[in-house]
């Protein structure tokens, strides 16, 4: 929905441009936008996501998200990601790397372990990043899944690394 009525001048780059006030029908997201796009484009790009992503569940399948994901993840790992699989093939752990933990809710386990160890790679990312939210849901699922959750730092790996391989040898 547009209201006409409601309007701006924004200049951009030496130019000025009347902007109208335009609300998602979905959700009520006001935004302003030039009177082209205002007419084209009605949902906001919240929204526009969610249709977007509905399609392609219709498409695909509910699971073509997390195939996605698990697609790039195997294709670029993390540069800890690579240390960790670099000194698990050393201690000759068996793993598989971007295991799908299905249930209500969908993760990927970094690497998985024979004797369903969840083996999560917490390197760079986490220091930038407060993910501990995140990272307490995921473990807190896994756990409930039957798994046993274990979190590798890059202080922890060697030593992590040794137990695993004891463990399960």
């Amino acid at each position: 929905m547009i209201d006409w009525s409601d309007s701006k001048v924004e200049e951009k780059n030496g130019k000025k441009r009347k902007k109208f006030a335009a609300y998602c029908p979905v959700c009520g997201h006001k935004r302003y936008l030039e009177k082209s796009k205002a007419v084209r484009d009605s949902l906001c790009l919240s929204c526009t996501g969610r249709k977007g992503y509905m399609a392609c569940v219709k498409k695909y399948g509910p699971d073509w998200s997390i195939l996605k994901l698990q697609e790039y993840r195997l294709t670029h790992p993390s540069a800890f990601e690579l240390e960790v699989q670099q000194a698990l093939d050393k201690a000759g752990v068996h793993y598989e790397r971007e295991v799908i933990a299905r249930g209500p809710m969908h993760y990927l386990i970094d690497f998985w372990l024979p004797g369903d160890i969840a083996l999560e790679a917490h390197g760079r990312v986490h220091e930038l990043f407060d993910l501990s939210e995140r990272d307490e849901k995921k473990r807190r699922y896994l756990i409930d899944q039957g798994y046993t959750y274990v979190e590798v730092t890059p202080q922890s790996l060697d030593k992590v690394v040794i137990e695993l391989a004891e463990r399960i040898a």
